[in-house]
């Protein structure tokens, strides 16, 4: 199965638009029988650039390895 890498405004977001935002996101994925990799966690406290450590790596899980 596929991983779909879910890519939204976080900053300046109240914790449950986050939520809900993403989570609809996966949602509607799995519908389509998708895998929806979401970036939020809900972890506050880290800075902008623990954060993008942290996104890169789930972003390059999701692609496809090289035939």
């Amino acid at each position: 199965m596929d991983k779909i890498y879910i890519s939204g405004k976080i900053s300046g977001v109240s914790h449950e638009e986050c939520m809900n935002k993403f989570e609809g996101g996966i949602q509607k994925l799995r519908r389509l029988n998708l895998f929806g990799v979401s970036p939020y966690q809900g972890d506050e406290g880290r800075t902008w650039q623990q954060y993008m450590k942290e996104d890169i790596k789930l972003m390059m899980n999701c692609v496809k390895p090289d035939p």
